[in-house]
């Protein structure tokens, strides 16, 4: 074997490990549905968007959902700014301008991010069956 095919087949094994090891980093999708229903709390991140508002309130770490434009599924796209670990979380609100809270356990300290999102699937259980146009992130640390 030459030198230049040893030294190409040695860049390739690398690049492919590299490739491995960064999907087995990638957080898994976290997918929850909301089943309470709240009042907003005071929100330390709000993603507003015509259709409805998402919120984080650190004390907690809840999520709220208000869905505004009619009976349907809305998301809150959540993720922590180390990514390590990232969710969505779907609330179908059967009357206008219900809101559906969520408790999740997050590492205090943290950065997280969300989005509101409208579900465009009954399903709604990964992020490509969620609009997110109108929405931008918003960041705040957890509690």
């Amino acid at each position: 074997m030459t030198l230049t095919r040893m030294t190409f087949t040695a860049a390739t094994a690398a690049l492919l490990m590299l490739g491995t090891s960064t999907q087995a980093n990638a957080a898994t999708l976290e997918l929850d549905t909301m089943s309470g229903v709240s009042s907003m709390a005071s929100c330390q991140a709000l993603s507003s968007h015509p259709a409805g508002d998402a919120c984080y309130h650190a004390y907690g770490d809840y999520f709220y959902l208000r869905d505004q434009s009619g009976p349907g599924k809305v998301a809150v796209h959540w993720k922590l700014g180390d990514d390590s670990r990232r969710g969505l979380i779907r609330w179908g609100a059967t009357d206008q301008f219900v809101i559906g809270v969520m408790n999740k356990n997050l590492p205090e300290g943290k950065q997280v991010g969300i989005r509101f999102g409208v579900c465009m699937t009954s399903a709604c259980d990964s992020l490509s069956e969620v609009n997110f146009e109108g929405s931008s992130w918003r960041w705040t640390t957890t509690g």
